[in-house]
C-alpha cells in the first residue's frame, strides 16, 4: 500500500520495530506502476506535504537515498531536508568519488551538516588515530563489532 498514492494512512504503512523502537516507512514497488519515474516522484507536492507530516509526527526524520552518483534522488530530495549527512563507506570509497558526491550536493543547494563514515573496521582504524581513540573505543565498547 502507498501513502503517497492514498491507498493507506501513515499509520497504516509504517513499520514498528519492536527491538530498536524505530518508526519506518519504506516505499513499496509495484510492478504495474511503470508511469511515474522517481524524480517526478521525488520532486512531486505529495512527497513534500509527507515529509512535513512526518515532521510534526516525530522528533527526527531521516530521507534515505541511492547513492549520489548512481541516480539524481539524493539531489531533488535533499532540497526538502533540514540537513544532509553524506555517508562514505570506510576504507572503500574513493576520495574523488566523496568529493565528486558533495560537488553534485552543493550544486543544488543541499544543506550538508558533515560526513560520517559507515562499515569501520576499528582494527585497522586504529593504526591511524591518535590516543584519543582508545580511550574513546574502550568507553563505547559497546557500539563497536570487528
Amino acid at each position: 500500500m502507498s501513502v503517497l498514492e492514498g491507498e493507506a494512512m501513515i499509520d497504516e504503512a509504517v513499520y514498528k520495530d519492536a527491538e530498536t523502537s524505530l518508526h519506518i516507512l519504506t516505499t513499496v514497488k509495484k510492478e504495474h506502476c511503470n508511469a511515474a519515474n522517481a524524480a517526478d516522484i521525488l520532486s512531486s507536492r505529495k512527497l513534500a506535504e509527507l515529509i512535513k507530516d512526518l515532521s510534526e509526527r516525530y522528533d527526527l526524520v531521516i530521507l534515505d537515498t541511492p547513492p549520489t552518483h548512481v541516480v539524481a534522488d539524493a539531489r531533488i530530495i535533499s532540497k526538502q531536508a533540514d540537513a544532509v549527512v553524506y555517508l562514505v563507506h570506510w576504507n572503500e570509497t574513493p576520495q574523488g568519488a566523496v568529493l565528486e558526491g558533495l560537488k553534485e550536493l552543493r550544486s543544488v543547494g543541499a544543506p550538508i551538516a558533515g560526513v560520517a563514515m559507515t562499515q569501520v573496521n576499528t582494527g585497522k582504524a586504529a593504526k591511524y588515530a591518535s590516543n584519543g581513540y582508545y580511550s574513546y573505543k574502550e568507553k563505547y565498547t559497546s557500539y563497536y563489532t570487528n
